[in-house]
C-alpha cells in the first residue's frame, strides 16, 4: 500500500467501521497503522470513549506499480526498521490480550 492508498484505507474505515463496545465512530486521530505490504494494511483502532481496542486487516483490490529498482524504504518509507518495542506498546498488547475472547473472526 502506498500512501495514497493508506488514506483511502482510513477513509474507508471511518466510513464503515464503528467501536465494537460502545458503537462510536472512530477519528482520524483513532487509526493507527501496525503494519503494511503492497497490497494490505494491518490498522489499530482505539476507541477514545471507553478505550477498547479493534485491529482492522484492509486489503487493496488495485494491483501495486512496483519497478525491479525501488527498495523497501521507497516503497514503505512510514514504517521504521529500527523502531524499538516501547512500554506502551507492551501496555497496549497486555490490555489487549485482557480483553480478546479468542474469536479471531471477530477482530478480523
Amino acid at each position: 500500500m502506498n500512501l495514497n492508498d493508506i488514506d483511502s484505507a482510513v477513509k474507508h474505515i471511518r466510513e464503515t467501521c464503528k467501536c465494537m463496545q460502545c458503537d462510536s465512530k472512530f477519528k482520524k486521530s483513532d487509526i493507527h497503522i501496525i503494519a503494511a505490504t503492497n497490497i494490505e494494511g494491518l490498522f489499530e483502532l482505539r476507541c477514545t470513549k471507553c478505550f477498547s481496542t479493534t485491529i482492522v486487516t484492509v486489503t487493496n483490490t488495485s494491483e501495486p506499480e512496483i519497478t525491479e529498482q525501488q527498495s523497501s524504504e521507497e516503497i514503505m518509507p512510514f514504517i521504521s526498521k529500527n523502531r524499538s518495542v516501547t512500554h506502551d506498546d507492551i501496555l497496549d498488547i497486555k490490555n489487549f490480550l485482557s480483553k480478546f475472547d479468542g474469536n479471531f473472526k471477530k477482530i478480523l
